[in-house]
């Protein structure tokens, strides 16, 4: 089929329009809330709260976050390609780790270019390495990114809930770097909205090097699946909550930041892989074909 055909593949325009979304929270963020006095508070305000309101579970989150480092990302991009290869659809497999790269490597760069200043007095109780650049967080880029190159790889049919799965798994590290005093929740949620948009355009990729083969799927699997996202990530927050009320004295009213900067990042993450499953929920990564049949030979069953 030609480029033009590829144009109309079934998600395509849905991924396009999530990049723009994308591209637009990632900015605002920046703008309203790592670069004003009011986003400071706030982020600080929840920064702090966030050991107290959740101290069960900071020494599990250090401990996850201890096991993402590079010689784990590079066992990761190692399994994309062999999937890729018993998928045979290496193509895909090698854009996912290009797309897993860029986005890792392009958060390193973006903490380098974007500033951050001193703007309250509670910017001095923070720690040295977060007196400066760390929008986006490198770990929630890391797992957002991970989690959907695996939604890009598995078979159409594990697609839908796939997504569930991966909000699951950016939802957990994304809120975990702050609980464990890692990053700022603006961080958090720049790595999520940064990962969605560099592994959006790899996906864009995909369809553009793989052609529009298609694999057409039951609706109503693919809404179960969103709604299932919808459930989890309501209870993945509820649970958050419920941690805030256990190990909190001056619950709720003191955690208003703390809770409300989680709900964002809960958000953004169940949001972000629901939407990227969602927008691939047809494309079968098929091998393409340019093999056509010899005009004086008819198949066996109508010989």
């Amino acid at each position: 089929m030609t480029n033009g055909a590829a144009f109309q593949v079934p998600g395509r325009r849905q991924l396009i329009v999530g990049l723009l979304v994308l591209a637009l929270v990632l900015v605002v963020v920046y703008l309203t809330w790592v670069s004003t006095t009011w986003g400071h508070s706030l982020d600080n305000d929840a920064y702090f709260r966030a050991r107290e309101s959740a101290r069960l579970v900071v020494e599990a989150d250090k401990e996850l976050l201890d096991k993402i480092r590079r010689p784990t990302l590079g066992l990761a991009l190692a399994v994309m390609i062999v999937v890729g290869l018993v998928r045979r659809a290496v193509s895909v497999g090698l854009i996912a780790v290009v797309g897993v790269t860029v986005a890792v490597a392009g958060a390193e760069i973006l903490k380098g270019t974007l500033p951050w200043t001193d703007l309250v007095p509670s910017d001095a109780a923070l720690g040295a390495r977060l007196q400066a650049e760390s929008y986006p967080s490198g770990h929630s880029t890391i797992a957002t990114s991970v989690a959907l190159a695996a939604v890009m790889l598995v078979p159409v049919a594990w697609r839908a809930w796939s997504g569930v799965v991966a909000g699951l798994a950016t939802a957990t590290v994304a809120t975990s770097v702050v609980i464990a005093g890692w990053h700022r929740p603006s961080d958090a949620l720049g790595g999520v909205c940064w990962a969605g948009l560099v592994m959006g355009i790899a996906a864009l990729v995909a369809f553009k090097v793989r052609g529009p083969q298609s694999e057409p799927q039951n609706r109503k699997h693919n809404g179960a699946a969103l709604v299932g996202s919808l459930i989890a990530a309501v209870a993945f927050y509820v649970a958050l909550w419920i941690l805030a009320a256990r190990t909190s004295f001056d619950y709720p009213d003191a955690n208003f930041s703390f809770l409300s900067t989680m709900a964002a990042i809960v958000i953004a993450a169940f949001s972000v892989t629901a939407w990227f499953a969602d927008s691939l929920r047809n494309a079968a990564w098929q091998a393409p074909s340019n093999v056509q049949p010899h005009e004086g030979l008819q198949p066996l069953e109508n010989a």
